[in-house]
């Protein structure tokens, strides 16, 4: 089994692994200005962090994908999170024609390709937890559409592939007198499998994608165990979305910190056959959980600066019991007296949670 397969750009994920036990498929878009302003927007079935997805299939009771699809928007303002939702529906309310449109309630995302360039455009209306309010408006990313290598392939126990190179952003969000908007770099891929992410032959796995001037750098690490060597893999897509990719790659990494989900390196330097490629520094955590850490990054390559996006996943820790019940805090449920009370606090923008926490319990 591989650790991950890099797809070409115009492999469709099958509609065969909505029905992988304790598979997943997910699309993936994010968005970072030189302020820190951005956003992450996934939309999935069978996201592995769903609260009893991982869990069920430890106990040899798998859901399927299908069961469980659902929309992650977290929205950042000066490199801090500022409003999150992670919604689930019911299978019912979705659907995926299997090539460029999808529908989550009353949300829908595109991302077509025309004359080499790819769009992807989200219409968002969103609930907010404790609020008769909705969050609503547009998300974008428009660049030029990877183009993919001769030796790339597909595999279905991992599959991934960056379906973007150099792109544009754009964020214009609502709820009641809060907004936000912002203009930037974008990246959109997509992700999925018929194996669970737990078990994968990773032990944790750190990506990050950086935006420089006429190219995209993403770097991908694998550790088979904590005291291992990462395995490296290093892209680089260029301006007219040509793809060249190196997995002889050398990881150095900076005196390891310790987050909520385990060791992490504040510094890496990333060279090829002994040469420098690239240096990261992650300077502002987003997010930091049992099984999970997002950042901001700084990277440089070549003398040329540029800000991007970082995450850290150690998918054994996902969906324990020990954690369980702070995660279904954080999670809308599709029939709404599933959700915990304390939803409205972890959710929906970061000014008046406990007002709307308050009004939650008072049932107004």
């Amino acid at each position: 089994m591989d650790v991950v397969t890099l797809s070409p750009p115009d492999h469709r994920l099958p509609q065969e692994l909505m029905q992988a036990p304790g598979g997943f498929i997910w699309w993936y878009a994010d968005a970072v200005d030189e302020q820190g302003n951005g956003f992450v927007l996934i939309w999935s079935w069978g996201l592995p962090f769903l609260p009893g997805y991982a869990s069920s299939e430890r106990r040899s009771t798998p859901q399927r994908p299908e069961q469980r699809p659902s929309l992650n928007l977290s929205v950042y303002k000066n490199g801090k999170l500022d409003f999150y939702s992670l919604q689930e529906f019911a299978p019912d309310d979705c659907a995926w024609d299997g090539q460029d449109t999808w529908t989550f309630g009353p949300n829908s995302i595109t991302s077509t390709v025309e004359d080499g360039r790819r769009r992807m455009v989200a219409n968002l209306d969103l609930p907010v937890p404790g609020s008769s309010e909705r969050l609503e408006g547009t998300l974008s990313v428009d660049g030029v559409a990877r183009v993919g290598n001769f030796d790339e392939s597909s595999s279905l126990d991992h599959d991934w592939s960056p379906l973007t190179g150099p792109a544009q952003s754009s964020m214009n969000l609502k709820f009641g007198d809060v907004s936000w908007s912002s203009e930037g770099r974008g990246y959109h891929d997509r992700n999925g499998g018929r194996v669970p992410m737990h078990r994968l032959p990773f032990s944790h796995w750190l990506w990050g994608r950086l935006p420089f001037a006429d190219k995209e750098l993403i770097y991908y690490l694998f550790w088979q165990s904590d005291d291992s060597a990462p395995i490296a893999l290093a892209i680089e897509i260029s301006a007219d979305g040509t793809t060249a990719t190196r997995q002889d790659v050398e990881v150095s990494l900076s005196t390891p910190k310790r987050g909520l989900a385990g060791i992490w390196h504040r510094d890496l330097v990333l060279s090829i056959d002994g040469e420098y490629w690239c240096e990261v520094e992650h300077v502002s955590v987003l997010d930091d959980g049992p099984f999970y850490m997002r950042y901001h990054i700084y990277g440089s390559h070549y003398g040329e600066l540029t800000r991007g996006v970082a995450e850290l996943c150690v998918p054994d820790k996902i969906d324990r019991d020990l954690h369980r019940p702070l995660v279904r805090m954080r999670v809308g449920q599709a029939a709404d007296n599933h959700n915990s009370m304390w939803l409205p606090l972890f959710t929906g923008p970061k000014s008046g949670r406990v007002e709307r926490l308050v009004r939650s319990w008072m049932g107004a």
